[in-house]
């Protein structure tokens, strides 16, 4: 599959963003909610709220350090390189 330069890489700085990065690639592999869900050992409710970025405290916490350090997360398929 041949996938554009927004596919293989994108800066997140929100959970919103990291979300719809979760959802964009669980459905790029055909799975369900709740397939994915049984993978990680949680339930489909917890892997809606999280492609939804609606995150505990913690993760919050995570992009604000990140924005008080000057860093950003960049989430890619496993093995891209560019």
């Amino acid at each position: 599959m041949d996938m554009t330069e927004r596919e293989r890489e994108r800066t997140v700085g929100r959970a919103e963003d990291l979300g719809a990065a979760i959802a964009e690639q669980r459905r790029r592999l055909g799975l369900s909610r709740d397939e994915l869900a049984q993978w990680v050992g949680s339930n489909g409710t917890y892997v809606g709220r999280l492609e939804r970025g609606e995150t505990v405290k913690r993760m919050m916490a995570l992009f604000e350090t990140l924005d008080v350090l000057g860093l950003e997360l960049v989430v890619r398929p496993k093995g891209y390189r560019q």
